[in-house]
């Protein structure tokens, strides 16, 4: 019900005009692989495969909406699992450069599913409806996926085609305009840099979504960093005030504190006490145009939108506290 209702709230939010469109630095391989991981038990319990296959001279990272890309992969490669039963799922990643210097980024999302009646395909793209709407199908959803993720590619520059396949299945293809993101560059900082330890080093996680917490506190601990984790912004002045960790990481939307108040209250506490700043990084799900100057400018001094990706989370670590 909660994922019907987010649907139908993306849905009302792009037909109104009120979807933005963010443009942030986006590692494309980890992206994908991790959208697709998320998918990889529901594929296992059909006893399905589901690879991913990246042309040569896939760029490392590419400027984007992340939420947005990811969500429309999420929904191609989810429907090909639900319509496929046996066989499996192959993605394919690839771009081609563009005259303007602009990137066209290619998804492919190939399945041995039962494919579908190609004069029912363009309503496929309409909203509610679904590709089989007899009284006895056999799968379920809300005929929004593919409405909202059309409409996301348009939004991102480009569309979705669909064909079968002559020896069975059906492919999706999403393509969307990119461009190359530029090299990251360590931009000067006055905090402490924490020394590395054998042990690495001692983080404060503020989430309040317990798959979110466990998502960052593995990625932290594949780092080899050990992580105490609180579920809001409150808790994390409360442990600060007895505890000294090397960096903080904050979600920006929190119950009883958010965590832009965190971060402010945080930093005014520091200044009174006259202490060495601590990092402070903000983790954000709706990554919009401008988001990180924002949080910059409240006094944080790293941003990374949800997905969460290892590398970029490894890469701002090692640049705030030098392990």
């Amino acid at each position: 019900l909660l994922a019907l209702i987010d649907n139908i709230l993306d849905l009302s939010r792009i037909e109104a005009g009120a979807i933005e469109v963010a443009s942030v630095a986006t590692p494309l391989r980890a992206l994908v692989e991790n959208t697709l991981g998320a998918l990889m038990p529901l594929a296992q319990k059909k006893g399905l495969y589901l690879k991913v296959h990246f042309a040569t001279q896939t760029p490392e990272q590419i400027l984007t909406d992340a939420v947005k890309l990811r969500q429309i992969l999420l929904n191609l490669a989810g429907n090909a699992i639900k319509f496929t039963d046996q066989g499996g799922v192959d993605v394919t990643v690839a771009t081609q450069t563009l005259p303007d210097s602009r990137i066209r980024l290619r998804l492919a999302v190939r399945d041995t599913g039962i494919g579908f009646d190609p004069k029912k395909l363009e309503s496929f793209f309409s909203p509610f409806v679904q590709g089989d709407n007899s009284s006895t199908r056999q799968h379920g959803g809300s005929g929004l996926g593919l409405a909202i993720s059309r409409k996301l590619a348009q939004c991102l520059g480009g569309d979705i085609e669909a064909r079968n396949l002559t020896e069975g299945g059906s492919e999706f293809c999403a393509e969307i305009l990119c461009t190359l993101a530029p090299a990251a560059t360590a931009a000067p900082s006055s905090i402490k840099r924490a020394a590395p330890s054998p042990n690495g080093l001692r983080m404060l996680l503020a989430e309040d979504h317990p798959v979110n917490q466990k998502v960052v506190s593995l990625m932290l601990g594949r780092l080899g960093h050990s992580v105490r984790i609180v579920g809001d912004g409150q808790q994390a002045l409360d442990v600060l005030a007895h505890e000294d960790f090397d960096l903080i990481l904050l979600d920006v939307m929190m119950p009883v504190m958010d965590g832009i108040t965190a971060l402010q209250q945080i930093r005014r506490r520091q200044v009174h006490a006259g202490n060495t700043p601590t990092p402070i990084m903000i983790l954000s799900a709706h990554a919009m145009r401008g988001d990180r100057e924002e949080m910059i400018k409240a006094g944080a001094d790293a941003y990374l939108p949800k997905p969460i990706a290892i590398d970029s989370l490894r890469e701002e670590i090692s640049r705030l506290c030098g392990a």
